[in-house]
């Protein structure tokens, strides 16, 4: 995908080996963010085993015009 003159991968990183909560929270949180993903009509690849030890998360990274990689977050504006 194509933004602002980047070009971004969205991952769906998921448990990693050392992590708190029960398996049916990580799977709660983990589909959430997966139908999230699906809604808006992203294109991602899951990372397995990339969650933070508390909870799964979304990255995107970002690729500038040369190849470099930078790791991207989102806000949300008020």
């Amino acid at each position: 995908m194509k933004t602002f003159g980047y070009t971004f991968k969205a991952y769906l990183a998921t448990r990693p080996e050392k992590s708190l909560g029960s398996d049916d929270e990580w799977e709660l949180a983990t589909t959430a963010l997966e139908n999230a993903l699906k809604s808006r009509g992203v294109e991602y690849e899951v990372e397995e085993g990339g969650g933070a030890f508390y909870a799964p998360k979304i990255d995107f990274k970002l690729f500038d015009a040369i190849g470099r990689e930078w790791q991207g977050r989102l806000y949300k504006s008020t």
